[in-house]
């Protein structure tokens, strides 16, 4: 008996992966489970979807581009991300990015996950940057997610009513006044405006298709997080930035209700294992759409120079403090997860060089090293971590591990307190001391 029919709560764990839902299918495309959220994103309820075919929702178009090649990596027992339009209750086609992972073999899933992220804001805004601004302007007013424009003053000068219900300000109050002070907390304006420079003088690549995370404010002043993705436009001669926001603090809830469902670390509440596999699998999935690439790092403490002296029963707050740092250290896009009792895994992705990589590590190893109070002592922590380093999307994820592990103990064979990086003769690179 499939799991769907004994119940739905081993599914509920698979909504920490999904940005807006996640589904469940059989070997031939029948649909066994949708998370709740399908409804108000689709408008179809769980129990029309469940026991029909997933296949057909999908634009006939995508489905005949695109089918061969997702029934070649499910059978090869591989991830696969792509995107589709798929069609909604009331007729329309919506845009959604998903990744396809089959979990046939798991006895909580027994089925083929699909986690679809809704992108139809960013496919209207690249059309519209090929058509006029009247057309432009009558497919932001019609969007989902809340759209601005901003000129080289900060000053609003396009304000959606998406805008309008997200932030509580209607366009006349909203239009021409300067987003840091009407949208921006006081604490964070500063950050946002050296940003907003980097922007406009070209110093950031196209931020729509590397969306970040920052801090909103309502017209209460209430704070709330977004996903933001920013991209510039010469409109008639103009530079306007167009700026996409998404509230994403529903998502965060529900991230932090499923947190001890299976995918954290129970102690320092870092993805594990599962978690980690997850999302090394789809940071490889983007690197051709977005032409960069990935690095795998593990860091493992330094044998004796943090724990000699610190009484067991404070061996957990150690490794909560210092897990505490690495999620300080990495970026928005990177991920940290506990791998072991003795080692940590860092993903991160959207790196042009190697030498970002490195930078990474450098930054990790400093944050690392601070001194830390604990049981009456004062340690400073010491770790080695070795890097990995993908140049293609078809690199095995369990090739990276294994060869940022062996350069991780080159690092302390060096002395610790150190990165190595591995090399493509199969050794390791340079180091560099923390």
């Amino acid at each position: 008996m499939p799991a769907v029919a004994r119940g739905q709560e081993p599914y509920e764990a698979l909504v920490l992966h999904a940005t807006d839902i996640a589904m469940v299918f059989d070997s031939d495309g029948t649909i066994l489970y949708v998370t709740p959220s399908m409804e108000a994103v689709s408008g179809y309820r769980a129990d029309e979807l469940v026991g029909t075919q997933g296949f057909d929702f999908v634009h006939p178009d995508d489905l005949a581009a695109d089918l061969e090649d997702v029934v070649t990596a499910i059978s090869a027992g591989s991830s696969i991300t792509r995107e589709w339009r798929l069609c909604l209750a009331d007729g329309s086609w919506a845009w959604y990015e998903f990744t396809l992972t089959d979990l046939r073999d798991a006895p909580a899933i027994r089925g083929i996950v699909g986690h679809f992220r809704d992108v139809s804001a960013r496919h209207l805004a690249d059309a519209a940057r090929q058509e006029s601004e009247s057309l432009l302007h009558k497919t932001v007013e019609l969007a989902s997610d809340a759209i601005l424009a901003i000129g080289p003053d900060d000053r609003i000068t396009a304000w959606n009513p998406s805008a309008a219900e997200l932030f509580g300000w209607p366009a006349e109050a909203a239009l021409g006044r300067e987003v840091a002070g009407l949208l921006i907390p006081p604490e964070d304006r500063e950050r946002y405006l050296e940003r907003l420079r980097r922007v406009a003088n070209g110093e950031v690549a196209n931020l729509l298709e590397r969306p970040f995370e920052m801090v909103g404010m309502d017209w209460s002043g209430r704070r709330f997080p977004v996903e933001v993705s920013v991209l510039q436009l010469d409109l008639g001669g103009r530079s306007q930035l167009r700026v996409l926001v998404r509230d994403i603090g529903p998502r965060k809830q529900t991230d932090a209700r499923l947190a001890g469902h299976g995918f954290t670390d129970p102690l320092t509440k870092l993805p594990n294992r599962a978690l980690l596999s997850d999302r090394l699998a789809l940071a490889l999935s983007r690197m051709d759409r977005r032409s960069t690439k990935v690095s795998v790092m593990v860091l493992g403490l330094d044998d004796g120079a943090v724990t000699d002296g610190v009484p067991q029963e404070a061996g957990d707050e150690l490794i909560v403090a210092l897990s505490g740092r690495l999620s300080l250290a990495i970026r928005a896009c990177d991920t940290v997860a506990r791998y072991d009792e003795e080692h940590f895994v860092i993903v991160a992705e959207d790196l042009n060089e190697v030498e970002d990589a490195e930078n990474i590590a450098a930054r990790v190893l400093e944050t690392l090293s601070a001194p830390l109070s604990l049981a009456g002592r004062e340690l400073r922590p010491s770790a080695s971590i070795g890097i990995a380093w993908a140049e293609a999307s078809s690199t095995p994820a369990g090739d990276l591990l294994r060869e940022a592990f062996q350069a991780m103990s080159q690092a302390r064979a060096d002395g610790g307190g150190r990165y190595a990086r591995f090399g493509a003769g199969g050794g390791t690179g340079g180091t560099h001391p923390s």
